[in-house]
């Protein structure tokens, strides 16, 4: 596991029994539960905590303001919310 991260045994639980390959390397860790969770967990893999989520997320925007175009695009259409 990640230093400092706490793994969450029912969520690795249900990792290891639908996808027990996956779960020989990847592990279920706890967030914060206020609807950041993606982000609250990209930070503490990447950072060690939950510090940098609002920095995680505005980079995520300004990617999709950027590159709007391929995002839109026919191919990944179906991934975008109207």
């Amino acid at each position: 596991c990640i230093q400092g991260c706490r793994i969450c045994p029912p969520s690795q639980k249900i990792l290891t029994h639908y996808l027990p390959q996956l779960a020989k390397s990847c592990a279920a860790i706890y967030t914060s539960m206020d609807g950041n969770c993606l982000y609250n967990a990209v930070s503490q893999i990447l950072y060690g905590d939950e510090s940098h989520c609002s920095h995680l997320r505005l980079r995520a925007v300004i990617e999709m303001i950027l590159y709007q175009d391929f995002y839109e695009s026919s191919r990944y259409r179906c991934l975008v919310i109207y």
